[in-house]
């Protein structure tokens, strides 16, 4: 069975690069192509999402202010020298903060290289250089694994 949504819209900052049309055209293609194996599901009730997400990103996402702290990641990433086009990697676990950060990376106008928690460091290095990634956000550890020793 295949799914999909339209149920959500992402605060994306005015003239975002994201290309909506295209992931629209997509949908339209699968769906054409899935027929009666096509589910599109109800939107999500908030007690559905408490069972699914901890209370303080539903509270983030409902209230906005997973908005304003974007913002203020986008913002400082300004202040530190990030500018308009540079290649800002993520190496994050999925928490919630991570959404913050990479949201934040892509107001300030940089190309968001998101790395998997999953690969080595030969592997996340050739992802770096292939990208020309100058700036990386990462966690200092997960799961027991201490990526500042890697």
């Amino acid at each position: 069975m295949i799914y999909t949504s339209n149920a959500f819209v992402l605060p994306l900052p005015s003239g975002h690069r994201f290309p909506m049309a295209k992931y629209a055209r997509l949908a339209e293609r699968v769906t054409r192509l899935a027929g009666p194996l096509m589910h599109v599901p109800d939107a999500a009730t908030d007690a559905e999402l408490l069972r699914a997400h901890d209370a303080g990103y539903v509270d983030a996402v409902s209230r906005g202010t997973l908005d304003e702290r974007a913002n203020r990641v986008a913002n400082g990433l300004h202040a530190l020298g990030i500018r308009k086009g540079d290649a800002v990697a993520t190496l994050l676990p999925n928490v919630f903060e991570a959404l913050e950060i990479m949201l934040g990376v892509l107001r300030s106008g940089a190309v968001l290289v998101p790395l998997s928690t999953l690969l080595r460091t030969p592997e996340r290095c050739a992802q770096l250089e292939v990208a020309g990634v100058r700036h990386l956000i990462a966690a200092s550890s997960f799961r027991g694994r201490d990526y500042q020793d890697e």
